[in-house]
């Protein structure tokens, strides 16, 4: 699995085109998985060129969720992940900073105690 520490050195920036694209290619993999894909955010609300891609990941109601299969197959489509905080899972898609989105989301037993506890995607 590829983890990125930070940025790319040259971010792309997001256009409507290129984010729709994107959901594109990420919604041909997310029903395998029990997901849908939207965009949502400055890319699609904003004209002109944005720091980033926002999608919500949002789950079938008919099929169980796996999230760490979906995240990994993103990987494997060319995604590269970054940190993760709750809900928000960062990553780029060809240089372009992508904020991946899961609103179901709910936070374990640490982060329930403990508070915000961030980390990386990471495969088993």
């Amino acid at each position: 699995v590829r983890v990125l520490l930070g940025a790319p050195k040259k971010e792309k920036m997001a256009t409507l085109e290129n984010a729709q694209s994107l959901c594109i290619v990420l919604e041909n993999i997310a029903p395998k998985f029990g997901y849908h894909v939207g965009l949502t955010g400055g890319a699609l609300y904003k004209d002109g060129n944005r720091k980033d891609v926002d999608i919500l990941l949002y789950q079938i109601r008919q099929e169980k969720p796996n999230k760490d299969g979906l995240l990994s197959a993103f990987v494997g489509a060319g995604m590269t992940m970054g940190e993760k905080y709750g809900w928000l899972q960062k990553a780029w898609y060809q240089d372009m900073n992508v904020d991946l989105l899961f609103p179901e989301y709910k936070p374990t037993i640490l982060e329930r105690l403990f508070g915000k506890v961030s980390g990386f995607y990471s495969q088993v």
